[in-house]
């Protein structure tokens, strides 16, 4: 089983506004408003692979209700815990003719100590020994980088393998839990290895630093825009390059 958390759901919003400026007046077309966050949408890329999962973690009582409907009629189970307060919005404004995207994220609501203790009996109650338990996206407001790092520990001491897709401090700090897997991109790699930006320029110096955590994490997968990504481990390093032919060529690991 899978079991994704989301601590910082969202609602995205995606919005067409031909010619944007800032400043102006428009007439807006609505392309598509979804529940949504990290988590949560990669949940729903299990779906459509049929993989089950449990979609975990926080929403903003009022669209509560509106995640357990998106996902009705799969193989899903919604365990999102229900707080005070609303869920931020993620509007995208799309400029069709100057090709542009500008983004706008809220602020929403507020992660009690409490709610954190519900998280943790929630995963107690609803995961086994070797599920993969795989933590998303932003930190809302209440939950520090530190706690953020206590709840993985705690995860991992419940027997479940615990994999990782943040940023910041927040990524950081959740090295000193032992994940089985992380996903930083190149920037957040730079940032957790000390290097500059000049010296991950490669791929082979991608999996230097990469490997240089290897005692802190079981795997990482570092994606890298344009040229792909590349997963690191004990037992190897693989480049999956952005080509339409999908080829994958595997890295000498030695």
């Amino acid at each position: 089983m899978i079991y994704t958390v989301t601590l910082n759901t969202a609602v995205d919003r995606t919005i067409e506004v031909p010619d944007f400026r800032i400043g102006g007046v428009y007439s807006g077309r609505t392309v598509c408003e979804q529940p949504a966050g990290k988590g949560v949408n990669l949940s729903r890329c299990l779906v459509a692979l049929k993989v089950d999962s449990v979609v975990g973690g926080f929403v903003g009582a009022d669209e509560a209700s509106n995640f357990a409907s998106s996902f009705s009629g799969t193989t899903a189970r919604v365990r999102l815990i229900a707080v005070p307060g609303h869920t931020r919005r993620d509007t995208t404004l799309i400029d069709p003719i100057a090709h542009t995207d500008t983004h706008i994220r809220e602020s929403g609501y507020v992660v009690a100590p409490e709610h954190l203790d519900r998280l943790r009996v929630e995963l107690r109650s609803n995961t086994r020994s070797d599920d993969l338990v795989v933590f998303c996206g932003s930190l809302p407001p209440g939950i520090s980088p530190g706690a953020f790092a206590d709840l993985l520990t705690y995860t991992h001491e419940l027997g479940c393998k615990v994999a990782v897709d943040t940023s910041g401090d927040a990524l950081r700090k959740s090295l000193a839990a032992h994940p089985f897997l992380m996903k930083p991109n190149r920037v957040e790699l730079e940032t957790l290895t000390a290097s500059s930006r000049h010296a991950l320029d490669s791929v082979p110096a991608v999996v230097a630093a990469g490997r240089s955590l290897l005692n802190a994490v079981q795997m990482l997968v570092v994606s890298l825009g344009k040229d792909g990504a590349v997963l690191i481990a004990r037992a190897g390093v693989w480049h999956a390059t952005c080509e339409l032919a999908r080829t994958f060529a595997r890295i000498n690991s030695s």
